[in-house]
């Protein structure tokens, strides 16, 4: 009796054993165990792409998105806390990556500073399509966390090499460290929530901003691909034959009234949306005063953190351009403060300046891009117009000189509108606070 509760003891002990995974054991996405060490082996998905490449065939996107799948469940990390090897995110570790080392590139020369610099959006630009044409996923923290990453490396550059080297005064560095401080506020209440219907959907909304952002365990992580989603700026305006959506015609005055019928239902979120609100589907849900979806802060643009969202674009760029006046500045001649030109002898003369020159010159283009996207937003605002209108209007032709609608009826003239926006008020048949 004794002998047999022995040997189911030892048999139970050695079933328990099985399932432990060591550091760097985790179950792949075939349901089977795997190693670290194996991270380069049998991939066929691999071996297929080598051979066409080789044959100079042409690669098919099924075959792209089996490697990346691949990819992406072996892209792990010894696991300290038990549970296995654990799952990098490509989306957060990617960015935290690509930014040091290719401004490290850049400290080497001219030239090459030109071609990764030069590199930098098209990378960004090609990612932004593969996620936004394939990815499965409804959103995406690269781009996120592309700008953070920026934004603390820049920084960081700023206090150990410039502010350390040159002659930068204390009011500049205070000046500095403030607004960086001040624009990383404005950005938690942009994303913290954009005026979701219903205010019910906001848990799991800020759940997906923020679960997943950097590894995840083997048993509890679930596939990621970079591969499959379709991002759809308006979606839920339904267009029958004759052109016409949702009663809106081109002989008619651009107006958000047709939004008070029946049909301002939304079938996706089964609610009754408020005037002028949106359905996004990368967030799946339905926004108050809908501008648009911003990948740079993966989140929606609403009622709610619609002003948020404008000053951190203002910081943004202040902290840009002033920023890399001063590492300029620093760079080509410390005891000529307002010198920003210099030859790359100068600039390229040991690698922490040319890193420094490179850096500040990256976030010059960056700030300039940026700039950009708030004239727009200033520009519509003037109007009282959401970017979601402005796109609607666009497409039956009714924007003069690409941004201007003469035939939107929420434009109470210039001051007026900032009035509202400032107080959070809008046009919904009558002014009220949101």
């Amino acid at each position: 009796m004794s002998n047999i509760v022995i040997e189911i003891s030892e048999d139970n002990y050695k079933m328990a054993s099985d399932d432990v995974l060591c550091c760097c054991e985790y179950v792949n996405n075939k349901g089977e165990r795997s190693h670290l060490l194996a991270c380069c082996c049998d991939c066929e998905a691999f071996d297929q792409m080598a051979d066409r490449l080789l044959k100079c065939e042409k690669v098919p996107p099924s075959l792209l998105n089996s490697f990346m799948e691949t990819f992406t469940d072996r892209c792990r990390i010894p696991g300290l806390l038990g549970g296995g090897a654990m799952r990098l995110n490509l989306e957060v570790v990617t960015p935290i990556v690509i930014i040091p080392l290719s401004l490290v590139l850049c400290a080497i020369g001219p030239i090459i500073t030109l071609i990764v610099l030069s590199l930098l959006p098209y990378f960004c630009l090609v990612f932004y399509f593969l996620w936004k044409k394939k990815t499965k996923k409804s959103r995406t923290k690269f781009f996120f966390v592309w700008g953070l990453t920026s934004v603390v490396f820049m920084y960081i550059l700023f206090e150990t090499i410039v502010c350390a080297n040159a002659n930068i005064s204390i009011f500049d560095n205070i000046l500095t460290t403030a607004a960086i401080i001040a624009m990383l506020v404005a950005l938690f209440y942009a994303k913290k929530d954009p005026g979701i219907v219903p205010e019910d959907r906001l848990k799991q909304y800020l759940h997906d901003s923020y679960s997943s952002f950097g590894l995840a365990m083997t048993k509890n992580s679930s596939k990621e691909d970079l591969d499959g989603f379709e991002v759809i700026e308006i979606s839920d305006i339904p267009t029958n034959g004759n052109n016409q959506e949702m009663g809106y015609s081109r002989d008619q005055s651009f107006s958000p009234h047709y939004l008070d019928t029946r049909e301002n239902w939304c079938s996706i979120c089964c609610i009754e949306k408020p005037t002028r609100s949106g359905h996004c589907n990368v967030c799946n849900v339905c926004i108050q005063n809908r501008d648009h979806h911003c990948v740079w802060i993966d989140s929606c643009v609403g009622a709610k953190n619609h002003r948020s969202f404008l000053v951190a674009m203002v910081i943004f760029v202040f902290i840009g351009y002033y920023g890399g006046y001063l590492t300029l500045t620093a760079v080509c001649d410390p005891n000529r403060p307002h010198d920003i030109m210099c030859s790359y002898y100068v600039a390229y003369r040991d690698f922490k300046w040319g890193l420094c020159y490179a850096s500040a010159w990256y976030v010059i283009v960056v700030s300039t891009l940026m700039l950009i996207g708030l004239v727009h937003q200033v520009l519509l605002i003037s109007q009282n117009m959401t970017s979601q209108e402005h796109h609607i209007a666009a497409r039956f032709g009714d924007n003069h000189c690409f941004i201007y609608n003469p035939n939107n009826i929420h434009n109470h003239g210039f001051i007026q509108n900032w009035s509202d926006f400032i107080l959070k008020r809008r046009y919904v048949g009558h002014y009220e606070t949101v």
